[in-house]
């Protein structure tokens, strides 16, 4: 059966059999046409046709009495369950991770169909990045390039990336040396930036440039060290000769002070380029991200608090080593222009006044040379002490914040915990975060014994280092201020050359004891926190497990020590000035005598 609309609107029937008794609707005679009435009063034509053809034309009422039709019901069971021609062209739900993994399987085979170089990829992708900055444009879209852009933009629309909960990205480098991918400036609670800038970071890190490979910036640095220890020996040499000007006490407590620190900022160099993977897994410590569990997740908000405080006491930090150099560099040429009375038998004031073995009359003729040499030691010493204490002093402070955070997970470890004294231990879900948390302790105490490990053939010259000079300088403030014969200009010039150092050094010796002191206490809050935890509402298979942590934790027991008995702390700190105002008490009477 057919059905076809007429221009009329109306709708003609066209079939090659009709059962007339079935046809309830067609017994009426308007809806005959004459053509079929002619066939019904027995034209003859109608012989013609082996089939009799009827035609219905009728109007919607009696297309709906056909659908009741039980032979039309009868006939459109087959077409019913035919999908009709439209259904092909129907849009599928396809997931987004499949259209990803189409378009990366027909990407991938048109390059290894056509034999494409894989780094036209980076081509591809580096409209990703700004198309001013070139430099990463040429890299591509490493892992690290695509989470600062990422970042930016989050930056630039005020979104809170604190709302991040992870990053993850292909094309990052998984060489076993490197940092972990979520490592980098707006996730390390040290100034990273800053030790980038400076190319300090560099030395370390086993991706920087390299030549013949070798690292740039450590080839760089030995050179600069080199050129200034050879520096520094020319400038001692006029101790082994007697020269015709005599050198008073205050030049030679500078020159020992300036001898001592140099030798004592290379010794960290040393110690640092032979432990420089060491190194680079210490970093892992400062990221905000080191510690796992969930409970410790939960207060990364005292973590992003250290990274803003860390930022601006770093900073404040090398402006003071900076201010405090610049004073040396520059009271020399005030001294010498502005305030002495040149004389034919006296050396022009110099930064150190180094001993260099020339007469008066040479030194004074090439004295910009001299204070050129003079002035790149001073360089080497404004590179190479803050960015030294910036990175162990940060590493030791993340240390200690980490701790901070995991004696607060032990605490807060149970507050909604509601359970029985006789559960099973497989079942109680508390067990889990107990053990994720213990997990995040090992590997904090391994990174501690690490920095110890590093730190310890440092910190001990440190305190040593530190107490004399201080001692020293003190004495020479001492005879400057009340024993010079020197104009009271000259005087009051010099005095804040000294006191300035005599400032930095108690700082930086502040700052390490400081440090180690609230390692010690950190680390000791931890068993406070676990005693602090809801232990109550826990079974005793969990009681026992708290116990046996705690004398773990007690026997673990790392400290720094200055000597068999002396603990680096705040009181040795508080030790060391008073022996060295006690000193000076002692040499200043002597010197009255």
């Amino acid at each position: 059966m057919d059905t076809f609309v007429t221009t009329t609107g109306k709708s003609i029937v066209k079939s090659s059999t009709i059962d007339q008794k079935d046809d309830t609707c067609s017994g009426s005679d308007h809806s005959l046409t004459p053509e079929y009435k002619r066939i019904r009063q027995g034209d003859g034509k109608q012989k013609k046709h082996r089939k009799p053809l009827f035609v219905l034309a009728t109007d919607i009422s009696s297309l709906n009495c056909h659908l009741i039709n039980k032979k039309h019901k009868l006939m459109s069971n087959g077409v019913s369950t035919t999908s009709p021609i439209s259904d092909s062209f129907k849009p599928t739900n396809i997931s987004l991770l499949e259209k990803v993994k189409s378009a990366e399987i027909k990407l991938t085979a048109f390059v290894a169909e056509h034999n494409i170089s894989f780094n036209t990829m980076d081509q591809i992708l580096s409209n990703v990045f700004e198309p001013k900055n070139y430099q990463k444009a040429h890299e591509g879209a490493t892992g690290q390039n695509v989470y600062d852009c990422l970042y930016k933009s989050f930056a630039d629309n005020n979104i809170p990336f604190n709302n991040v909960i992870g990053f993850g990205s292909d094309g990052y480098r998984t060489d076993k040396t490197e940092l972990n991918p979520t490592f980098n400036d707006h996730t390390a609670a040290i100034n990273l930036k800053m030790l980038k800038q400076f190319g300090f970071y560099q030395m370390f890190d086993p991706n920087s440039k390299k030549i013949f490979g070798w690292n740039v910036n450590q080839l760089s640095l030995i050179a600069l060290i080199v050129i200034t220890q050879c520096l520094l020996g020319l400038g001692n040499c006029g101790f082994l000769f007697e020269l015709e000007d005599p050198m008073n006490n205050i030049d030679l407590f500078l020159n020992i002070f300036s001898t001592s620190h140099s030798c004592f900022i290379t010794w960290k160099m040393i110690i640092l380029m032979f432990n420089k993977k060491k190194i680079l897994d210490l970093l892992n410590v400062t990221d905000l991200n080191f510690l796992k569990s969930q409970q410790c997740c939960n207060n990364n908000t005292i973590l992003h608090k250290h990274r803003n405080r860390v930022l601006k006491l770093t900073n404040l930090y090398i402006t003071i080593t900076i201010v405090c150099a610049i004073q040396w560099i520059i009271f020399p040429i005030m001294v010498n222009f502005f305030i002495t009375n040149k004389k034919d038998n006296h050396r022009i004031d110099s930064i150190i006044n180094r001993r260099y073995p020339v007469d008066v009359k040479t030194f004074n003729k090439y004295y910009g040379l001299f204070f050129v040499i003079e002035m790149i030691m001073a360089i080497q010493s404004i590179y190479l002490i803050p960015m030294v204490d910036i990175l162990l002093l940060s590493i030791g402070w993340a240390i200690v914040v980490q701790y901070e955070v995991l004696a607060l997970a032990f605490m807060n470890m149970m507050d909604n915990v509601i359970l029985q004294k006789d559960h099973d231990y497989g079942v109680v879900g508390d067990y889990k975060y107990f053990k994720s948390i213990i997990f995040d302790q090992q590997q904090l105490f391994l990174k501690l014994k690490l920095y110890f490990l590093i730190m310890k053939p440092i910190v001990l010259i440190q305190v040593a280092h530190s107490s004399c000079i201080i001692i020293m300088l003190l004495n020479s403030f001492i005879i400057m201020v009340f024993f010079s014969t020197e104009t009271f200009t000259y005087i009051i010039v010099n005095s804040f050359k000294i006191g300035s150092a005599i400032i930095f050094l108690c700082i930086e010796l502040y700052l390490y004891c400081c440090l180690f002191d609230n390692i010690n206490l950190k680390r000791e809050s931890v068993n406070l926190g676990i005693s602090s935890c809801n232990w109550l509402k826990m079974d005793l298979k969990f009681k026992r497990l708290l116990l046996l942590t705690m004398r773990i934790n007690d026997a673990n027991q790392i400290t720094m020590k200055a000597s068999t008995k002396k603990i680096v702390n705040l009181q040795l700190f508080a030790n060391v000035l008073m022996t060295s105002y006690n000193i000076v008490s002692v040499m200043m009477k002597a010197m009255r005598k």
